[in-house]
């Protein structure tokens, strides 16, 4: 528990480590700057984050990295190097009603946006059958096939009482 309110990770750190910022309640901002590549396992768990700005080079958010930071609003992905987004990343994050999916994402774990707030809006609406099933998601007429094809198309959604709708 830190009295840290806002962190810019500057440019001699490149990895953010296993609950680097683990129970951080009093830090609610997070600049991650273009040299980090990767985020650690729950690196920012049950932090008080509200917004978050991950930069240009990072690769990979890894399992729980934001899960339960219940005040966590906005999380903006710069770039198109983010490849994977782990197993319960921002799961329990009630307040999340923002987040840009870069279309370079080419897996969303089970559980990724798990128990978000139930407007999530993201700007992917090409949601893959694994990720649908296991978040309990379904598309229009209640299938989860045919999100593969677009996976790569980024459109504006959103995730509503468990369907994806287009905006």
């Amino acid at each position: 528990e830190s009295g840290v309110a806002s962190v810019i990770i500057g440019n001699s750190v490149t990895t953010i480590g296993i609950q680097a910022f683990y129970q951080c309640r009093n830090l609610t901002m997070v600049y991650i700057s273009d040299k980090v590549t990767s985020l650690g396992m729950s690196a920012f768990q049950e932090s008080g984050l509200t917004t978050v700005q991950i930069g240009r080079s990072v690769v990979s958010i890894a399992s729980k990295a934001f899960r339960d930071c219940k005040s966590l609003k906005s999380v903006h992905i710069l770039g198109e190097s983010l490849t994977s987004i782990g197993t319960e990343s921002f799961y329990g994050c009630a307040s999340l009603i923002l987040v840009n999916i870069p279309s370079s994402v080419e897996s969303i774990a089970s559980n990724a946006f798990d128990r978000c707030h139930t407007d999530l809006v993201c700007d992917k609406a090409c949601i893959p059958p694994m990720f649908a099933q296991s978040n309990s998601v379904k598309g229009p007429g209640g299938c989860t096939h045919g999100f593969a094809s677009q996976f790569r198309t980024i459109q504006l959604c959103r995730v509503y009482s468990g369907q994806i709708q287009k905006i």
